[in-house]
């Protein structure tokens, strides 16, 4: 198979700006799968399921960060190996990252701080875990399951599905 190089690539809108990853430009982004996992993130809408499933208790006069965002720059962050809540001092300044959250990467705000992204407590994981966890991942599953490729792989592994 002859392989395809692209100079760019064009995802979902945000607001009404483009997004486009331009591989001819220099290095602006830690990882541009960032708009990948966005792209994922509105086609299941798996965030704003999780954002409806928890109680925001915090008082909305000082929130500057929406529970949404929060959940999506937590999720985006450790699906691209940044589990440490940490990273997010530098990554809330990563166009890449702001971009897939929701924020211009350059005129948008800067997305949550370490103390700020952590501030979703053990109790409120374990109240969306026990209350929605198992339909928010069967939704997942569905929409995985639809966009599967029919054709097993080539090789061994697909040897051992047929």
């Amino acid at each position: 198979m002859k392989t395809v190089c692209h100079n760019q690539l064009s995802f979902a809108n945000l607001d009404s700006r483009s997004v486009v990853a331009e591989f001819s430009a220099g290095p602006m982004t830690s990882d541009g799968g960032s708009l990948l996992l966005r792209e994922i993130d509105v086609a299941t809408t798996l965030s704003s399921s999780m954002s409806r499933a928890l109680c925001d208790r915090r008082d909305q006069a000082k929130v500057q960060h929406g529970q949404e965002e929060l959940l999506r720059q937590r999720l985006f962050a450790i699906t691209m190996g940044y589990e440490d809540g940490n990273d997010h001092q530098s990554l809330r300044f990563d166009p890449g990252l702001k971009t897939a959250v929701g924020s211009l990467p350059e005129t948008g705000p800067a997305l949550a701080s370490q103390p700020t992204i952590s501030r979703f407590s053990p109790s409120e994981i374990q109240q969306f875990r026990a209350q929605r966890a198992e339909s928010v991942l069967e939704e997942f599953r569905v929409w995985m399951e639809k966009r599967a490729t029919r054709t097993p792989p080539k090789g061994l592994p697909g040897k051992a599905l047929n």
